[in-house]
């Protein structure tokens, strides 16, 4: 086995990372020979010289231990061990800086918070008056037409699977319609 060893992953990341074989007959077979992998990664069914080692590790898990053993058609084996570390997610912030303003009966422009860090999928909420005809979806979209005009302060929280949430102010300017001059 070519693979000396494996990277550490993050809880709610996507894992995906291949372990190679040289020499040896084709088919392979390949096992977890001792320990178990981290929480929620598997071994793909690879027959062949690459085995995948993938999933999105759901919990936090320091120093998971274990050896992967492969065989080939000639009866020959090889082993090596391994350590990798699930890490927690990084911290959950608020991507977003301030949100375009609006028109008076104008349909707002499309528009979505945005969220880093934290564990995927993210649900938004938000606390204040928005203004009369636009709405807040859980995704982080606000959408309408809104029907007054003024500037209107909200705070808006996004919370992630894993139980970190993180809450900041915006203000939301809703301008009146442009004059139309006639002559």
């Amino acid at each position: 086995i070519a693979t000396a060893s494996l990277p550490d992953g993050v809880v709610g990341t996507p894992y995906s990372q291949v372990i190679q074989a040289t020499g040896g007959v084709a088919p392979f077979t390949w096992v977890v020979s001792a320990g178990t992998l981290p929480h929620n990664l598997d071994l793909d069914n690879s027959t062949t010289s690459t085995l995948t080692i993938s999933g999105t590790p759901d919990m936090q898990q320091a120093a998971v231990q274990f050896t992967i053993g492969v065989t080939d058609a000639a009866n020959q084996s090889a082993t090596v061990s391994y350590t990798v570390n699930i890490n927690g997610p990084s911290a959950l912030t608020i991507g977003t800086s301030s949100v375009p303003p609006g028109t008076i009966n104008v349909p707002y422009p499309s528009f979505s918070f945005s969220a880093a860090g934290g564990v995927p999928p993210f649900t938004w909420s938000e606390i204040g008056a928005l203004p009369a005809g636009l709405n807040f979806a859980s995704n982080g979209t606000l959408s309408g037409t809104p029907t007054a005009t003024g500037s209107f302060p909200i705070m808006v929280t996004v919370k992630d699977s894993g139980g970190q949430t993180n809450t900041k102010p915006f203000t939301i300017v809703v301008y009146p319609a442009p004059a139309v001059l006639s002559g």
